[in-house]
């Protein structure tokens, strides 16, 4: 019993991380680097805004992760960025209520998506580089 608590834990505690992530890049990083790129103000710089804020917490941890985690990689990324990305929606759907905003309502969905697709991503890439020299030397 104390097994599964453990391994619940430590995923969760992933997501949280993950999340969190996510929220900080969002603040303090992925506004920055969008304006960088595209200084004018328009529907696309907000979905660029919202992959990007999806894209740099899942390189960021995912790399590492991918590095450090047992095999299968991929389903076990997966889980982790399912759950921050339900963190995410909950306490946005908490603090407001997103699905309502009448042209932007998919900006968040984005994000997640985009958590979810690159976090298992980043991690498989880092496993194989990670099985990459034990392959060539054997």
């Amino acid at each position: 019993m104390w097994t599964w608590f453990k391994r619940i834990s430590a995923y969760l505690a992933l997501a949280v991380t993950l999340f969190a992530c996510m929220y900080v890049s969002r603040v303090f990083l992925t506004a920055r680097i969008v304006e960088w790129l595209m200084p004018e103000p328009s529907y696309e710089r907000i979905m660029l805004v919202a992959i990007v804020d999806g894209l740099l917490p899942a390189l960021i941890l995912g790399i590492p992760y991918g590095l450090l985690a047992a095999r299968p990689v991929v389903w076990k990324a997966l889980a982790i960025a399912l759950g921050a990305a339900m963190i995410e929606l909950s306490l946005q759907s908490w603090q407001l209520s997103w699905w309502l905003l009448p042209r932007t309502w998919w900006v968040l969905p984005l994000e997640c998506l985009a958590l979810v697709v690159f976090f298992p991503a980043a991690a498989w890439a880092a496993a194989q580089l990670r099985r990459a020299p034990r392959a060539a030397a054997g």
